[in-house]
């Protein structure tokens, strides 16, 4: 099962590469009214089943502790897509750049 980082605050020129995907199974997301644009924008071309809005993904502290707690939300989950979307800088606050839509193994967190 990939796990699918989105920033939605950078430009994401290689977004198109991500609609080859059959469609996304759970998607996680901060709640904020960028996120809702992106995914909307990104729905046209990948279908999603399930959507969690979570707030603590809008803010920076204890990024690490937030990454391990939403990838316990799906542990369970076998087979399917997943996608997160935040901002640059909580990817940034968990060591990752996510200029550019990128992967995670299944147990990164």
């Amino acid at each position: 099962m990939p796990v699918i980082l989105v920033s939605c605050d950078t430009e994401n020129t290689k977004l198109h590469e991500l609609f080859d995907m059959d469609k996304f199974d759970y998607v996680y997301m901060e709640n904020t009214e960028e996120a809702e644009d992106f995914l909307d924008a990104l729905s046209c071309y990948v279908p999603h089943d399930h959507v969690y809005y979570l707030s603590d993904l809008k803010t920076d502290v204890f990024a690490v502790e937030k990454m391990k707690s939403l990838f316990r939300r799906f542990d369970h989950v076998k087979t399917g897509n997943v996608l997160i979307i935040s901002h640059q800088s909580f990817f940034q606050s968990v060591g990752l750049d996510v200029t550019e839509w990128q992967p995670l193994a299944f147990q990164s967190f």
